[in-house]
């Protein structure tokens, strides 16, 4: 028996399968139900249902199309060779194939030949495999007689293709066995026609329900047919309309309809066709499967039960569905009600926010509204999840029906091992793969160590590359600047001697520099050609140390996994790797246990059909393609609410159905044919379409909504807030909703900011749940208001009492910029750290700040060896950031040549050679000052800056002459390039240093009335005999060129939203600031001058 079950609503056809199994119990309560599906979503959803219709509900089986029909192929025919047909083993099947023809004379496949040939022909052969098993998989069920002619030597007439694709098949015929999938279930179809009743009973199950299939192959139909002879079939169809399967229309009749409806698709004339507009352009699947069946199979019985919406007042979305169950095409004019909702935002994380709100105020609203009743889906849900997770935090949710790639963290990790293995090994995705929860761990790191390293491997200049022989590989000089061998050796080098000692590091099993610890102290010039790197302490060993070892197993993985192995091999290579770079427990919580199955995978049912050698960017696809293609079970249906893709919950009514990213070109899916798919040239009834697939379930979609449906996709641009059309589906529906019931307008704009002002005005439809939102859009009001009231942006001060203990280094930094000071520490504002991280390359220029960095350094090291060559500068300049090759050698020399005069003012001092750090530690009043005093030399103190002469050196210097004389009497000498100020011990007034302890601690609190580089236009003004301009009016230019420049962020930032730039100079430069400069600089400036 073949029962058909037709209804516009699932909830009937899910009472007529309820009714089936009360009314017509199997033979047995040992026999099991049997269910055909096409989506896990399905499954949980009819296990529920059944569950709460009957109170208990087991002993049942869900089946997959594919699983059953080869349960069923293999009680009728020989499988023993079926395994080799599946799609992931004709992968290898082929890619070995492939090699064989490479050197084929024949001429046949020359074109396949010319394909693979050239750069990365394995990775363009595997690919071209993939290829290959997809269309050949989809020949095995549509298409089986051209597979039959093939395996007889002939052709059909198909094109150029066909003869290369029937030459491959026979030689997987050859090689595999002949019994393929369509073979086995066509033989199947035969034996079951010559079944007997006795026959029956042992092999075929009593019973089998198919719930929620839109389309069934030709193939697997006749299948069922044939089937229905012995067993009871029933098929429950969701069916969008009453004349897709009229309610006592002849057969004749509809097959006379549906050829009328198919000439429409051909020829887009619709004049003579009163079929409602979204039935003909998104039911073509519908009308598709309904001709197959007609066909196909007679139906012993036909049961229906459409049910139309009803009520007095029904809803846009309602009547939509009651017009579409009629296929009548309704013409009034309706208020907007909500129940369909279409939002336009600005990228997938607006929609996120809005659906958000939408949901909530969903919830507010109806009391009798549970999670359980929502979905939410998308063409991809994955494109989302990020998103979902961060935003639907406060909601109890689950994201079904997700990749491997989000359900096992370890074989993500894998991948991006071996990407790096046969890489370049930048130091970015180097430290990527090692912040890997599974991985830091494995070396004894926590999370704050993380930084620690990155924070080195951006001071050594790593940049990529494990070594010079390394870069060697990619046809490089065999440089090692820049590279992980450099850097580590910089790294270890300043360990050793930064600490006096040499000491075993734990683990570290290469410390190759051991002669050279003692020589020097660290930053004092090169050991063994190596650059130590100073800002490295003793407790450092343990980061470091993993750090070498990280680094050494990918360098032992790149020597070994650059030679191709067999599957086998690889999958050996694979579990030795991960026990190596994982940590056990926080492997096993986060998916180990896949990788362990795909390498079982690989090295059992795969590498039996596959014993040649492979290399790693194959191995790595492929890992890719399994990661990709599998989807987890978990998330459907939970009692939350539920986010997936649209096919696994396609056909379930829910009373709220939200779509995200239905965006054009996302959404129907543009799927290209490959060119040689010789199923694109013909086709026939049956045949599957991602772009019909996709309509159909919109249109689906349409008709499990009971209560409200919520469409979001991206229409309107990021970058210029233009127009961008929503999918070709949603467009029609607002024409639908346009023509029939006079919506317009029916698009819903929202701002790009989640917190614009039209979210939280009462005069706006918009609204949002967002208290933080709300808390910006405040303070952004707030601060419009100030703009238009000339207010600064900061005002008053800080409520907190300063720690009376100074660090000696933050005093110095303090006073090189009080208010950047004040914005970074008391605020914690630091506008300069959002800087683009180092690119992964040697460099090729210098910014400023490098440059002034490395003339420090050589003007250091020229003070060191004042005989040291040109080679020396070289290695050293190098290691900290020098670009190589001939254009930075000839810029090395003309730099030294430039500083050398600089470097000679300096020796002519007589200064004597450095010493050692003096440590401070004194009370100054009620003040503690604290830290190492380093720029001290045998006959006074130096402080030198190869560059223009600024008012922070004149500051430092004074404290420093201050502090370093309340330890011993000496001079101080400041020199820059165009100015030296020599400090004696006389200058001093013992009162002043608490004096600027006081600026120091008021200026922790507010911003300090002490404008560094004004204050030096004002000194010099003042003593100035002929100036003509007042030392106030000198400085007021000198803080406008700040503001002006733009190179002073901070005071922009500070003093935002005062549009009378002029009077608010005049306010700062002002009483205060000039008491602070007579009192303070004055003196001194006026006995130095």
């Amino acid at each position: 028996m073949f029962a058909l079950h037709t209804s516009n609503r699932a909830e009937n056809i899910l009472s007529h399968l309820a009714q089936v199994i009360e009314s017509q119990p199997l033979r047995s309560p040992f026999d099991k139900e049997l269910f055909l599906i096409q989506s896990q979503g399905m499954e949980r959803w009819l296990s529920q249902q059944l569950a709460s219709d009957f109170g208990v509900w087991g002993n049942y089986q869900f089946y997959f199309p594919g699983k059953f029909f080869s349960e069923i192929g293999a009680q009728f025919a020989d499988t023993s060779a079926s395994g080799n047909y599946q799609r992931e083993q004709m992968v290898w099947i082929f890619e070995s194939l492939l090699r064989e023809i490479e050197s084929d004379d024949s001429g046949h496949f020359q074109i396949l030949v010319d394909y693979i040939g050239g750069e990365n022909s394995a990775v363009r052969r595997f690919q071209l495999a993939q290829q290959l098993a997809r269309i050949f998989d989809q020949y095995q069920i549509m298409r089986p007689d051209w597979l039959k002619v093939w395996s007889k030597g002939e052709l059909i007439g198909l094109g150029d293709s066909e003869q290369w694709q029937a030459l491959l098949w026979q030689k997987i015929e050859q090689g595999y066995g002949h019994n393929h999938r369509g073979e086995i279930w066509q033989s199947a179809i035969a034996a079951i026609a010559q079944l007997s009743a006795e026959a029956c009973a042992e092999k075929l199950p009593q019973r089998l329900s198919i719930f929620g299939l839109n389309t069934i192959p030709p193939l697997l139909l006749h299948l069922l047919k044939g089937l229905s002879q012995h067993i009871d079939i029933h098929l429950y169809l969701l069916v969008p309309s009453k004349s897709y399967w009229g309610e006592g229309g002849s057969r004749q009749s509809m097959i006379e309809q549906l050829a009328q409806l198919d000439e429409v698709d051909e020829t887009n004339e619709t004049s003579e066709i009163n079929d409602h507009r979204l039935l003909l352009s998104l039911g073509e699947q519908a009308r598709d499967f309904r001709g197959l069946m007609l066909n196909q199979v007679e139906f012993s019985h036909e049961f229906s039960s459409y049910a139309p919406n009803e009520g007095e007042s029904l809803s846009i979305l309602q009547r939509l569905q009651n017009s579409l169950l009629n296929n009548t095409a309704d013409f009034e004019s309706l208020d907007k009600d909500g129940s369909i909702a279409i939002h336009s935002c600005h990228s997938r994380l607006r929609e996120v926010e809005v659906l958000h709100d939408q949901i909530l105020e969903l919830l507010n609203e109806d009391s009798a509204l549970e999670l359980r009743d929502i979905v939410v889906m998308a063409p991809d849900i994955q494109h989302y999840a990020p998103h979902l997770k961060t935003i639907f935090a406060d909601v109890p949710h689950a994201i079904a029906d997700r990749t491997l790639k989000e359900e096992s963290e370890i074989l993500d990790n894998m991948i991006q091992f071996l990407r790096l293995s046969g890489g370049r090994f930048g130091w970015q995705e180097v430290i990527d793969l090692l912040e890997k929860p599974a991985i830091f761990a494995a070396f004894g790191l926590v999370e704050s160590e993380l930084e620690i390293i990155r924070h080195w491997v951006r001071e050594v200049n790593i940049r990529w590359g494990l070594s010079g022989e390394h870069r060697s590989e990619f046809e490089l000089p065999e440089f090692e600047a820049f590279s992980w061998q450099a850097g580590l050796d910089r790294l270890m080098m300043g360990f050793i001697v930064g600490n006096h000692y040499v000491q075993d590091v734990q683990d570290v099993q290469d410390i190759r520099y051991v002669a050279g610890a003692g020589k020097r102290r660290s930053g004092e010039g090169l050991i063994d050609d190596i650059l130590p790197y100073s800002d490295i302490e003793g407790n450092s060993a343990q980061p470091l140390g993993a750090l070498f070892r990280f680094i050494s197993i990918l360098s032992q993985a790149h020597s070994e996994l650059s030679r191709p192995a067999t599957l086998t091999g690889w999958g050996e290579r694979l579990l030795r790797y991960s026990g190596l770079i994982f940590e056990p427990r926080i492997a096993q919580e986060r998916g180990i246990s896949h990788l362990n199955a795909m390498v079982e995978q690989l090295s059992g049912e795969l590498s039996a059909i596959h014993q040649n050698d492979v290399d790693i960017e194959v191995i790595e696809q492929w890992m890719s393609n399994y990661l990709s293609e599998r989807k987890s079970s978990n998330g459907f249906l939970r009692g939350e609410l539920t986010f997936c893709s649209m096919l696994p919950m396609r056909a379930i009514p829910f009373k709220v159905i939200a779509l995200l990213g239905m965006n054009e070109g996302d959404y129907p899916r543009v799927v290209q044919p490959y060119t040689f798919d010789l199923m694109a040239a013909d086709h026939r009834p049956g045949d599957r379409s991602p772009r019909n697939d996709d309509r159909a379930q919109f249109l689906d979609t349409l008709l499990s909504a009971r209560e409200r449906l919520i469409i979001t996709y991206v229409g309107q641009s990021i970058q210029d807030n233009s127009e961008i059309s929503p999918s070709a589906v949603v467009s029609e529906l607002i024409d639908i909703l346009d023509l029939n019931y006079r919506q317009q307008n029916v698009v819903i704009q929202h701002p790009l900011q989640p917190f614009n002002q039209k979210y939280f005005n009462n005069a706006s439809p918009l609204f949002s749940y967002s208290q933080n939102h709300a808390k910006i859009a405040t303070l952004l009001a707030d601060q419009n208001r100030a703009l238009k009231e000339s207010n600064p942006w900061w005002q008053g001060g800080i409520e907190k009492d300063p720690a009376h203990t100074i660090e000696l280094n933050a005093l110095f930094k303090f006073f090189k910029n009080p208010q950047s000071h004040f914005l970074a520490e008391s605020l914690g504002i630091r506008l300069h750290e959002s800087e683009q991280e180092p690119a992964e390359r040697e460099r090729f220029e210098l910014d400023s700040l490098d440059n002034y960095l490395i003339n420090q350094r050589i003007v250091e090291q020229m003070m060191e060896e004042s005989n040291a060559s040109i080679d020396s500068f070289a290695r050293q300049t190098t290691q900290v950031g020098w670009w190589i090759g001939a254009a930075g050698e000839m810029e090395l020399e003309r730099r030294l040549e430039l500083i050398t005069p600089f470097v000679e003012e300096i020796r002519a001092l007589n200064i004597g050679d450095k010493v050692s750090k003096v440590d401070i530690d004194i009370s100054v009043g009620k003040y503690r000052l604290v830290g190492q005093l380093d720029d001290n030399y045998q006959n006074g103190a130096l402080l030198h800056r190869y560059s223009r002469f600024k008012a922070s050196d004149l500051i430092k210097g004074w404290l420093y002459h201050q502090i370093a004389n309340r330890a011993a009497t000496t001079t101080t000498t400041i020199i820059s390039q165009d100015r030296m100020l020599q400090l004696q011990p006389g200058m001093i007034n013992p009162a002043d240093l608490e004096r600027w302890l006081d600026i120091y601690h008021a200026g922790q609190l507010e911003p300090s009335p002490l404008f560094v580089e004004p204050a030096l236009a004002y000194l010099t003004q003042a003593v100035n005999a002929r100036a003509r301009k007042s030392p106030l009016d000198a400085a007021k230019t000198a803080l406008a060129k700040q503001f002006d420049g733009g190179y002073n962020p901070e005071l922009n930032l500070l003093y935002r939203g005062v549009p009378d730039t002029e009077n608010l100079i005049a306010n700062l430069i002002s009483d205060p600031f000039e008491k602070l400069c007579t009192d303070l600089l004055l003196p001194l400036w006026s006995e130095l001058a």
